[in-house]
């Protein structure tokens, strides 16, 4: 058994692994993974001659954490085949994994669990978590107030709406650029939906993304400053009377929901016990990540 980073190259050796490990993305899905998530990501592999049975990928974003930014990865599509599944494989690729982010001076490692059983043994414990529930369509909204999908020549300009907005709150999140949501859009087309902005008439007063791949359409990512918060509100509940009663996953307090609840969401794992930066991230500060890939 070897196990190593993979090349650039041989990145999409790990592609049959992805599909029988993850068989709910499906074949739109994991196209639109391999050709945008693995241009850039990192692959640590075990391979038993030329099959790949184990994997971890390490996929980078650029986050904003304390008013600083730094680039971080997220550990995602962890998977051991099925017949070499108990050997510590899986422990010795999540090792080479922190071993490569400690060599990047990276304070943690995150990632979003399967099961927190299956990582806790490893020193992961969830830090954050998500609002979720439902959104009613109870009525029509203000015709002025609407949900439609941000034109690609938009984008710039609404990273721009989204960090200034995170910012003020605080939050631990995702720096967004022009390239972050041409990326996300791709994303979304795959999944039945597209990155949406919230409109009093051309004025934006926030974002969303949506899907409609699993049935009901579902609402992610929810952004928007509190001075918009009714507004913005009415106009979601626009959006859900005129498409159905939408899943939501990821939103601000102010938007209403039935059946709420909060779903912990990301694991992680302290690389540098003594990173003040790291302690001060888990202990106290406010997470805005969605990121699922």
């Amino acid at each position: 058994m070897e196990f190593r980073r993979l090349s650039r190259e041989e990145h999409g050796r790990t592609r049959r692994l992805y599909q029988e490990a993850f068989p709910e993305d499906g074949p739109r899905f994991t196209d639109y993974y391999y050709q945008w998530k693995t241009r850039d990501n990192v692959i640590f592999a075990a391979l038993d001659g030329e099959r790949v049975c184990g994997m971890v990928h390490l996929n980078p974003f650029v986050f904003q954490i304390g008013g600083q930014r730094r680039s971080l990865h997220y550990l995602v599509a962890v998977a051991t085949a099925g017949e070499y599944r108990r050997q510590g494989i899986m422990r010795r690729l999540l090792a080479l994994s922190e071993a490569y982010l400690k060599e990047l001076e990276e304070p943690f490692a995150f990632l979003m669990p399967a099961k927190e059983e299956i990582y806790k043994p490893f020193g992961y414990r969830f830090f954050c978590s998500q609002r979720q529930g439902v959104l009613l369509g109870n009525g029509p909204a203000d015709p002025a107030l609407t949900c439609r999908p941000v034109p690609e020549e938009e984008y710039e300009a609404l990273a721009s709406f989204v960090n200034r907005t995170l910012s003020e709150e605080g939050a631990v999140f995702v720096w967004r650029d022009r390239a972050y949501y041409t990326r996300l859009a791709r994303e979304q087309e795959e999944q039945k939906g597209a990155v949406m902005g919230i409109y009093r008439k051309a004025h934006l007063l926030g974002s969303l993304c949506t899907a409609r791949d699993k049935g009901n359409p579902e609402i992610r990512e929810v952004i928007y400053p509190k001075e918009y918060a009714g507004m913005a509100a009415e106009a979601l509940g626009g959006f859900a009377f005129r498409e159905g009663d939408c899943r939501v996953a990821g939103c601000p307090e102010s938007l209403p929901l039935e059946q709420e609840r909060r779903t912990p969401l990301y694991m992680g794992k302290v690389l540098e016990e003594k990173a003040a930066e790291s302690q001060e991230a888990f202990a106290g500060l406010s997470w805005f990540v969605n990121e699922t890939v």
